[in-house]
């Protein structure tokens, strides 16, 4: 965030090296992923049943966190975090364990169970720095800001982003851009545009050097900085970036949540036709992808542009399919946020 959640440095047991590798570049690797998905999700399975511990924490780790977070079915990543989790314990490998409990943790977020995510986190945080895995202990506050960005705490998001960033040892260009563009995304849920923009900036060259989805993370809160500040024509313009690189690199999810972005700056340019066709493709994708999580989140900032453009009508049904998702899906933490906008439009 491939996905956010592998930045964390995953401990790799390989019990047989191969003789060689095969060519998977970008392309060729997502393309083998895609073929063989049926068959890494039975051989996982059976490791979990077999108990063969490793094995079923590796695919636990790798396959499902890497395949699911670029094609979505983010509650699939959890149901197989959440079996392989007796390996992970089994193992008896303490930076195996603490691993699993980041990247479980992470993925709960992610589904919107956040009062289940927090434990697995902190579990983690702890494990980490009693390994001296000070990377990791960063990224796991990170998470935990995350958590509280997700729940709409921008100011307790900022205190743990700077606790994270005091943590990163020098060196670790790409920990830093992630941890940055999350404070960069609180500073815009506190309304502090400009100072968002600036901490941001700071940080693209350097994401643009790393790969491309680092790039991406810092067009998306660059736009809305820009769409803050008033700046619509901007904001749409690294919205349509953003797309484009996860469009380049098979981010169907990530694609899903720039075209909200690009959405929202349509309406406030009075491009309403427009605007309703991005969105409804964002959604499409994320109902495609199994996302109901991102679907609410795609929602609400949509219904909430359409209410800030004086069209009640469309505000409405959009508050409306956020709380009848977030109701069918247990995301609780999101109903509040629906029923207040339903409320303002009524």
């Amino acid at each position: 965030e491939v996905i956010e959640l592998v930045v964390v440095p995953v401990p790799v047991i390989v019990s047989q090296k191969p003789p060689a590798l095969p060519d998977l570049s970008h392309d060729r690797a997502l393309d083998w992923l895609d073929t063989e998905w049926g068959n890494i999700t039975a051989t996982f399975l059976l490791c979990v049943e077999l108990r063969i511990d490793a094995s079923a924490v590796g695919l636990g780790q790798f396959a499902f966190v890497i395949a699911l977070g670029r094609r979505g079915g983010m509650a699939q990543v959890c149901r197989g975090l959440e079996a392989a989790m007796p390996a992970a314990e089994a193992l008896g490998e303490r930076r195996v364990l603490a691993s699993h409990r980041y990247l479980l943790g992470a993925a709960l977020m992610r589904v919107g169970r956040l009062e289940e995510a927090v434990p697995e986190l902190e579990a983690a945080r702890v494990l980490m720095a009693e390994e001296g895995d000070i990377v990791g202990e960063a990224l796991a506050v990170e998470q935990l800001a995350e958590v509280r960005l997700y729940a709409g705490d921008a100011k307790g998001a900022i205190e743990l982003v700077r606790r994270a960033t005091g943590l990163v040892p020098p060196g670790e260009a790409a920990v830093r851009v992630y941890i940055g563009v999350r404070l960069g995304r609180a500073l815009v849920l506190l309304g502090e545009h400009g100072e968002a923009r600036e901490v941001v900036s700071h940080l693209l060259k350097t994401a643009c050097e790393l790969d491309r989805q680092k790039e991406r993370m810092c067009l998306d809160v660059l736009g809305r900085a820009a769409l803050g500040l008033g700046e619509a024509r901007t904001a749409l313009d690294l919205a349509e970036q953003a797309v484009a690189i996860s469009r380049e690199t098979r981010h169907p999810v990530f694609e899903a949540i720039s075209r909200t972005d690009a959405a929202v700056a349509l309406r406030h340019l009075g491009a309403t036709e427009e605007a309703t066709a991005m969105h409804a493709e964002a959604m499409l994708m994320l109902e495609v992808a199994g996302e109901p999580h991102r679907m609410v989140r795609s929602l609400l900032p949509y219904a909430e542009a359409c209410l800030a453009t004086g069209d009640r009508e469309a505000a409405a049904r959009h508050f409306r399919a956020a709380l009848e998702t977030a109701d069918a899906h247990g995301i609780n933490y999101l109903v509040p946020a629906a029923r207040s906008g339903l409320a303002r439009v009524s």
